[in-house]
C-alpha cells in the first residue's frame, strides 16, 4: 500500500513538469497557420465540387458522408440496390477527384 501512495504523490517539481509535458504536447499536435490555411482552401474547394454535382448526386453525397448512413441503408430509402449506391459513389468520388485535379481517377 506504501508504495502505490509513493506512486500516486507527486513532488511540485514533477507536477509543474508534467503539466509543461501536456502543455507541449497539446501545441506539437495543434495545427499550424499554414495547415489551417490549407485545410480552409481545401473545404472551399471541395464545396465547389460538391455544388457541380447533379442534385442526386449531392443527395447521396450528403446521406453516406455526412449523415453517416450506409450504402445499404440510402439505397433502401431509395428503392435501389446497394451495389447501385457503390457504383454511384465511385462515379462521384471520381468526378470529384477530377474536378480537384486529382491523379487516382
Amino acid at each position: 500500500i506504501e508504495r502505490v501512495e509513493k506512486k500516486l504523490h507527486l513532488s511540485y517539481d514533477e507536477l509543474i513538469e508534467s503539466r509543461y509535458l501536456l502543455r507541449r504536447n497539446h501545441f506539437a499536435s495543434a495545427p499550424s497557420p499554414e495547415e489551417l490555411v490549407e485545410r480552409k482552401m481545401t473545404l472551399k474547394l471541395l464545396y465547389s465540387a460538391f455544388k457541380t454535382l447533379a442534385e442526386e448526386e449531392q443527395a447521396l453525397t450528403e446521406a453516406l458522408f455526412y449523415e453517416g448512413m450506409t450504402e445499404r441503408e440510402y439505397a433502401e430509402s431509395i428503392g435501389v440496390s446497394q451495389p447501385a449506391v457503390f457504383h454511384q459513389k465511385r462515379k462521384i468520388l471520381a468526378k470529384i477527384r477530377k474536378m480537384l485535379g486529382g491523379k487516382n481517377q
